[in-house]
């Protein structure tokens, strides 16, 4: 099992050229589960190996605390391994091939309530170098929800005080119109009209917001 995954980290290494980190990660990946193999079955050569014994190893691991991240590069590993080993006819048949990686579970993120928004508002220094620009930003990501691209990307002549909206380009290139509400529209302003006919270069396009 050794030599086979030696030669495994070769071919990683000089045919696939993966970073060192990946060979590291990997080899440490199948070197111990070589060693369960050896130590819990008795099982030297890969073509011993079978599908019920890596579920077991794998649910072995997981009893031990190993996350379910981990497990799934754990599972990665052992697939492209014996994948690899099938190609070399080192073995006749692929055991990871019904072998099934965990599903990950995925949290909503976190968020920030009303309050914790007007304290961050708060302490934006509008004294400071760019502080009217970066409240301006906060305020109008904060007012009307958009993406960082849509903000970065923003432009003067889609903006309509007027109105309170402003026409941004979104994913997949869509066109939508976004109300801006009453204080992003007044720091808008502010950051308009104080700061940034400051930033303005001779090759500055009509982004409102500037570096």
């Amino acid at each position: 099992m050794e030599d086979s995954i030696e030669t495994f980290i070769r071919f990683l290494a000089v045919e696939r050229g993966l970073s060192e980190n990946y060979q590291l990660s990997t080899h440490r990946s199948l070197s111990e589960f070589a060693q369960w193999c050896g130590a819990k079955k008795k099982i030297t050569h890969p073509r011993s190996v079978t599908l019920p014994l890596m579920s077991e190893y794998l649910a072995d691991r997981k009893r031990g605390g190993l996350s379910a991240s981990s497990i799934k590069l754990l599972v990665v590993a052992l697939k492209i391994f014996f994948r690899f080993l099938v190609t070399k006819g080192t073995i006749e048949r692929d055991p990871t091939e019904a072998l099934a990686l965990p599903r990950i579970e995925r949290y909503l993120p976190e968020t920030l309530n009303e309050l914790q928004v007007e304290q961050f508002l708060e302490k934006i220094d509008t004294k400071a170098v760019h502080g009217l620009r970066d409240r301006a930003m906060i305020e109008l990501l904060y007012a009307s929800g958009l993406r960082i691209s849509e903000l970065a990307n923003a432009r003067l002549e889609n903006f309509s005080f007027e109105e309170r909206m402003v026409r941004v380009t979104g994913k997949g290139n869509k066109t939508r119109l976004v109300p801006v509400g009453r204080k992003a529209c007044e720091a808008l302003a502010a950051y308009l009209s104080a700061e940034r006919p400051k930033l303005v270069k001779p090759r500055s396009s009509s982004e409102i917001f500037l570096s």
